[in-house]
């Protein structure tokens, strides 16, 4: 807290000024009724869950591996 003092970021958040809230009064009606309508979906066996957690991860490091070392 002090080093944050010392930098004065308290005082450059006063400058900010309030945030500005705005309700959604259409998006809280969609949820309600997605809520209301639909049954939630089965969750995924944590098998699944890290197999497509491996897959996702192959594919980032496949489309930054260099074409020289590229299966």
């Amino acid at each position: 807290m002090s080093a944050a003092d010392s930098r004065n970021y308290r005082a450059e958040v006063d400058l900010c000024g309030p945030l500005k809230l705005v309700d959604d009064d259409e998006g809280l009606e969609a949820l309600l009724t997605l809520e209301d309508d639909e049954p939630p979906p089965e969750p995924q066996p944590l098998w699944q869950q890290q197999l497509a957690v491996i897959y996702k991860l192959n594919q980032q490091c496949a489309n930054t591996r260099p074409q020289s070392l590229a299966c």
